[in-house]
């Protein structure tokens, strides 16, 4: 055993664990669920739309890096599917995302429309203009991509009563980029009701 795992529990990062038959791999992955249910293909295809490097390169998301970096910086705009990662997403269904929409939040198609009309340097010409209006598609690339991020956390967590205990943290994939650290929620069983989900805010989800 390693010094982090911990012996009274039988589990933790640098324990060793005897296995008499070969681990069986997930059957579906958390892309081919979402997919195969409507009500989330409102969520689904923002996360997939929103990796459009034509839109985010005239929207000036790489201008400040050297070419060297367009990866990384392109990287930082895109919300990975993490094949079998140990992690969960919280999928707002339909509804909840048209209810996001009506309280501010940027679609693709917004932010598409926006940067092919006023981030063109064919068409806007004042290159003061251009820059502010490439700030302003930054930031409402930055609204979509974190929202879509926040719902992604860190480690597996049950919806099945009695699997997930008392309430812990877990860090989201969405990053506080002042501080400079991952954004937490809190997520706790609630019986046969399934999850209770506290986001940064303090508001419970069910």
């Amino acid at each position: 055993t390693g010094e982090s795992g911990d012996g009274a529990s039988g589990y933790g990062n640098g324990m060793t664990y005897i296995l008499d038959r070969p681990i069986q791999s997930t059957m579906q992955n958390v892309h081919t669920v979402m997919r195969a249910n409507s009500e989330y293909s409102d969520f689904l295809q923002e996360a997939i739309n929103i990796y459009d490097v034509d839109m985010l390169r005239m929207a000036g998301v790489c201008d400040s890096v050297s070419e060297d970096d367009e990866e990384n910086e392109l990287a930082e705009n895109v919300v990975n599917f993490f094949n079998n990662f140990r992690y969960t997403v919280l999928v707002p269904t339909n509804t909840a995302m048209a209810q996001a929409r009506q309280e501010g939040l940027p679609t693709y198609a917004d932010i598409s429309d926006f940067v092919t009309n006023n981030c063109d340097p064919e068409i806007i010409t004042d290159s003061l203009t251009l820059a502010r209006n490439k700030t302003k598609a930054k930031a409402m690339i930055t609204c979509l991509v974190n929202f879509l991020k926040y719902h992604f956390m860190d480690e597996s967590v049950f919806v099945d009563p009695g699997v997930t205990s008392k309430g812990a943290d877990h860090e989201t994939s969405c990053i506080n980029s002042e501080l400079n650290v991952y954004l937490k929620i809190n997520v706790a069983q609630n019986g046969a009701a399934g999850l209770v989900v506290t986001d940064n805010a303090g508001v419970q989800h069910n």
